[in-house]
């Protein structure tokens, strides 16, 4: 892959920390969760061991990409032969207070994405909060451990396909993570 130019970079951010997305869709440089934290990817500064997070099609494609009106919300269009993908990327910016607490979110959530969040939280040396998320990730699967594709977390329910690889996908790699980095 050909290593981007600066120019063709766009940034979101929440206040916090920034990202920077590729022409290509991909995040090339994150640091959370704040600027001044170790890179989560860091591609930009060596695209073979820096790390990046990448959607993409497979097959051939153009690529169109803006801010959605006046705000800090990238979109990104891949068309191609067989259809169009759409990537949006953000950081939501939050008050003080609500950067300080944990985010659950009130909707449905991907359960590959609680699980990502620990071994960001490992990466970070936090192992204790991402013991606390992985446990509270466990509660939301099945009698026999399997996951759904997402989970309502008012309510525990499994939404979407089922059982999901990709969460199961997750669940391994953030335990590990944790196993890598037992005190």
């Amino acid at each position: 892959m050909l290593q981007p130019a600066i120019a063709d970079y766009a940034v979101i951010g929440d206040c916090r920390s920034a990202a920077l997305v590729s022409n290509g869709g991909s995040i090339d440089w994150l640091c959370l969760p704040q600027f001044d934290s170790p890179a989560m990817f860091a591609s930009i500064l060596d695209p073979d061991r820096g790390g990046r997070f990448q959607i993409l099609p497979t097959h051939a494609s153009t690529t169109t990409r803006r801010y959605v009106g006046e705000s800090n919300v990238l979109e990104t269009i891949f068309t191609t032969a067989a259809g169009v993908l759409r990537v949006t990327d953000l950081m939501p910016v939050d008050s003080e207070a609500g950067k300080a607490a944990e985010l659950w979110p009130e909707h449905e959530t991907f359960g590959i994405c609680g699980f990502w969040e620990v071994e960001c939280r490992v990466m970070q040396g936090d192992r204790a909060s991402a013991v606390t998320q992985f446990e509270r990730l466990l509660r939301y699967g099945n009698d026999v451990g399997l996951f759904a594709e997402e989970t309502d977390p008012a309510t525990g329910n499994a939404l979407g396909n089922f059982p999901q690889g990709l969460t199961h996908v997750g669940l391994i790699n953030a335990a590990l993570s944790l196993r890598e980095h037992e005190a």
